[in-house]
Formats: structure tokens, sequence, C-alpha cells
């Protein structure tokens, strides 16, 4: 099952871009099958027409022996237009090597030039439109209306473009250590991306969202063929 949990702190990433300036920092407990398992915390910082968002997610020191799991996650995002600049993320997962790969988005010539480890490792052909796991939803929470139907989207994460759905499934009160919360259950899938975002087959991902201004991922469920992890929010600062 521990060989999941980088999964898991992918669905706290990719959800916690539903953030927005009236709250600085969110952390979570993560858990699998009830037994706690990790934690996760996020700063956002905006700084004029640049937005960042940083994640740091690791495993507890009980499972450090088993799996332990280190994951650091920045994008650099355009609030006028939600499109990312750079993405960049370090991870370590079990007694592998640390890694690290960044994406550089040039839109005047349209590709993204990409890197492993500092060094360069391919220039890829990009939409003018392509968002990448964490801008997409970034994107997402700042459309008008979120139940008008699902939102198709273009998104990489260095390695090819692939396309992100998100689905709403419906409303939800729901009770959390940070307190009781009306939300909105959405579904979020990208296909085709690898490493940390990379799923188990026919794994489903699950965000519950504020109902309000703000959309804050309050819940997240990931479900995988050995159970299922769950992040709930303890703290919003």
């Amino acid at each position: 099952m521990y060989r999941y949990m980088p999964y898991v702190f992918c669905v706290v990433l990719i959800s916690c871009l539903c953030l927005n300036a009236e709250a600085e920092t969110l952390s979570y407990n993560i858990s699998w099958q009830s037994i706690p398992a990790g934690t996760a915390t996020l700063k956002f910082v905006e700084n004029g027409d640049r937005v960042q968002v940083i994640l740091n997610a690791r495993s507890l020191s009980v499972m450090d022996a088993i799996y332990p799991v280190r994951t650091h996650v920045e994008s650099e995002i355009l609030a006028s237009s939600g499109l990312p600049k750079r993405y960049f993320k370090r991870s370590k997962e079990g007694w592998r090597e640390e890694k690290t790969g960044e994406v550089v988005f040039d839109r005047e010539r349209l590709v993204a030039d990409v890197y492993k480890n500092g060094r360069p490792k391919r220039t890829l052909a990009i939409p003018p439109d392509v968002h990448d796991p964490i801008s997409c939803l970034y994107f997402y929470r700042k459309l008008p209306n979120l139940s008008e139907g699902p939102v198709h989207l273009a998104l990489t994460d260095g390695k090819r473009v692939s396309t992100g759905v998100a689905t709403v499934l419906g409303r939800e009160t729901i009770e959390t250590p940070a307190g009781r919360f009306q939300t909105i259950l959405v579904e979020p899938k990208m296909e085709g991306l690898t490493g940390v975002f990379q799923k188990s087959p026919n794994a489903r991902i699950l965000v519950w969202l504020t109902d309000d201004k703000r959309r804050l991922p309050v819940r997240l469920k990931s479900e995988v063929i050995v159970g299922a992890f769950i992040a709930q929010v303890t703290a919003i600062e």
C-alpha cells in the first residue's frame, strides 16, 4: 500500500490550488484506511500578477521505516490569465535518490523547456493555453459557475500534452477537524501524467470544495486498488 502514498500527496497538491489570498496556509492530515500516514502544508503567495503556490508533504515517522516520502512542489502562475510560467517538483520516494523536475513555459515559442535534475531533458511543443497539473485547477476554481458541465483543459507535466477533465458530482455537508463545511464535490481526471502525479489503474480522485467564493479544498479522497487515502483539512490560517 505504501507505494501509493506519493499519489495521495499529488491529490493534496492538485486540489490545494482552489485557494485564494484570504487563506494563506492550509494544513492537512493524510490517512490510509483510517491509519495516520502523512501530513501536508500549502503556502499561497501573491506578488503583483504572479501567484506562487508551494506545497510540502511528507510521510509520518512511523511510515518512514516502511516507505518514506518527501515531496516539494512549486508552481508560478500569471494571475491575469491563470496560465503557468514555471512548474517545479522535488521528490524522494522510498530509498531512491532525490529527483527534481522543472518545466518552463514559453508562450511566444509555443514550447515548454523541460529539465531533469537540473539538466535539459527535452523541448516539448505545447498549445497556447496549456496548463500544468496545478494551474489547471487554479484556473478551474476561478470559473463563475462550476455546475455548467465537465471542463476540459490541455495540460502537461513535461512528458506529454494530455487532457484534464473536472466534473461536479453534487453538493454535500461534511465534517472535518477544522469544522463543518457546505461543499461542492468535484472529480478531476488527469490522464497521462507520470511521476508523483501517476495513479493506479481505475483510481479516482474526489475533492470537496467549500461552496463559497473561496472554494477551499477541505477533504480529498483517492480510491486506489489497496483501499482509500483521505486528506482532511486540520487548520486554515
